[in-house]
């Protein structure tokens, strides 16, 4: 076995490596969030996926399936799903009838506007735990971490 695959491993501690940290903060995030959210009967992708819908006008599964980034296949059994608890409703447009758009229903709307309080105050329980230089520079930093980006670290 190469010495080159294992340099660095007798410095290694899983609690001071950034993956575990970003992990453990993320799931902390969703664990905080979700608590709340069940209260409606919602889950933690359900209220992204009725915030994508209705705020950020993602109207077809295709679309809500890139803007979350799940497969179509797992937006399609949720959106059958949501359908089912009479959270969104799927029409048909086009010519041809086969474009699916989507939309809230009342009882969407009034889930959505009911978890939005909390969803806002899970964020800012976080971001209170730093200051606003601080805020600004941890989002380019978590940008300029995204595939594709290169420029976001030239703001700092």
């Amino acid at each position: 076995m190469s010495t080159n695959n294992q340099e660095g491993l007798e410095e290694f501690k899983l609690h001071q490596s950034f993956e575990f940290k970003i992990n453990k903060l993320a799931r902390l995030m969703h664990e905080r969030l979700e608590a709340g959210l069940e209260k409606h009967g919602i889950t933690r992708v359900q209220f992204i996926a009725l915030t994508a819908i209705e705020i950020e006008k993602k109207s077809s599964p295709s679309d809500l399936a890139d803007h979350i980034g799940v497969s179509r296949p797992a937006i399609s059994r949720m959106l059958k799903l949501m359908e089912s608890l009479d959270l969104i409703e799927r029409s048909l447009i086009g010519d041809d009838g086969r474009t699916r758009q989507l939309s809230l229903t009342d009882k969407g709307h009034l889930c959505m506007g009911l978890c939005w309080p909390h969803a806002r105050e899970t964020e800012q329980y976080f971001l209170d735990k730093v200051g606003q230089s601080q805020r600004e520079a941890l989002f380019l930093l978590l940008e300029a971490l995204m595939p594709g980006e290169t420029k976001a670290l030239d703001k700092i």
